[in-house]
């Protein structure tokens, strides 16, 4: 009788400890499931949808467009291109000339494109081989501050900036800029720019 009795105690005992130990055990996994779901989640996201204006690729795209002496219908005409690339290159001259290959690098750099005949280009203009002249002429400049930088879905980005257009012969001009950016690794600055459009203030505030 005693040793049955001990018996019956021992399975008692044990299922007291059971039935406390089990609560515990859901508890402290809780806490892991919940964490898994929200927490790490949470800082994926963040990193995701930080402001694209700062670190490299604002300064990335703010260093190409302060560069950048072409806009809106000049991006369609191959002469336009080359007189601008001349602009962006005049510390470069020799004696009204810039070589075409400092030109073609930039060109491919800036806009991925590339040209390999440049004598059939402002034909009436002098002409010296392997280099492309310095149309005399006024011209502008402009800088560039950036409003917002957005990803697309196809990974190029669509860039908004103010700009400060000073001419030679008039009052400098304020001007948004809408630039479409792809990746490109064969540019020296990782992407290409496929256009860039400008509008007033007066028209920005009209769209």
């Amino acid at each position: 009788m005693k040793t049955r009795g001990f018996v019956i105690w021992i399975l008692v005992l044990c299922a007291v400890m059971g039935f406390s130990l089990a609560p515990v055990n859901r508890a402290s996994a809780q806490p892991k499931m919940i964490l898994a779901k929200t927490d790490e989640p949470a800082a994926v996201q963040t990193a995701s949808t930080a402001n694209l204006c700062d670190g490299a690729l604002g300064a990335r795209f703010l260093n190409m467009l302060n560069r950048n002496y072409t806009y809106d219908d000049d991006f369609y005409s191959f002469e336009a291109l080359i007189n601008n690339a001349v602009l962006a290159q005049l510390n470069l001259a020799e004696d009204d000339y810039v070589n075409t290959c400092y030109i073609a690098d930039y060109l491919a750099s800036m806009y991925g494109i590339q040209i390999t005949d440049y004598a059939k280009y402002n034909t009436e203009f002098p002409q010296k081989d392997g280099y492309v002249y310095v149309i005399p002429r006024g011209y502008a400049t402009y800088s560039h501050k950036l409003l917002s930088v957005e990803e697309n879905e196809d990974g190029s980005y669509t860039v908004t900036t103010q700009m400060t257009v000073d001419a030679h012969d008039d009052d400098p001009q304020e001007k948004t800029v809408t630039s479409l950016f792809v990746p490109n690794d064969d540019s020296d600055f990782g992407f290409v720019m496929v256009y860039a459009n400008t509008a007033t203030s007066t028209d920005a505030q009209m769209m």
